[in-house]
């Protein structure tokens, strides 16, 4: 019996320790070099990442504006952003991932601009 609790031992303590570089690695990739465990820092937003915001909006169409809106201002979940949409869920989720692409792309393309 000793061998074989000796081996689930070592498989629990080798997962453990890949579970943790899988966790470094995505924290790094992420941007998040805060632990879990321990109080996060307290941080305030630029202001200034918010500018043109207004106007890429603006650029999105109705539906993908409206869609943005509801789901992430709101925080709607997407049956609600479908309802008030008069649309299925799914073409809720289309539109709010195309609206947030879009939205992502031009602030991708004004920080390009600024280097």
């Amino acid at each position: 019996m000793g061998p074989w609790l000796y081996g689930i031992a070592r498989n629990v303590l080798l997962e453990s320790v890949r579970r943790g570089r899988l966790e470094r690695a995505a924290c790094t990739k992420l941007g998040v070099f805060e632990r879990l465990d321990r109080e996060p820092a307290d941080v305030e937003p630029e202001v200034s990442w918010l500018d043109g915001l207004d106007e890429a909006m603006a650029e999105l169409s109705d539906g993908e504006r409206a869609a943005v809106e509801l789901r992430v201002l709101h925080d709607l979940d997407y049956d609600s952003v479908a309802a008030a949409l008069a649309t299925s869920p799914s073409a809720a989720r289309v539109r709010v991932s195309r609206g947030l692409a879009a939205l992502r792309q031009r602030f991708i393309d004004g920080l390009e601009a600024v280097r």
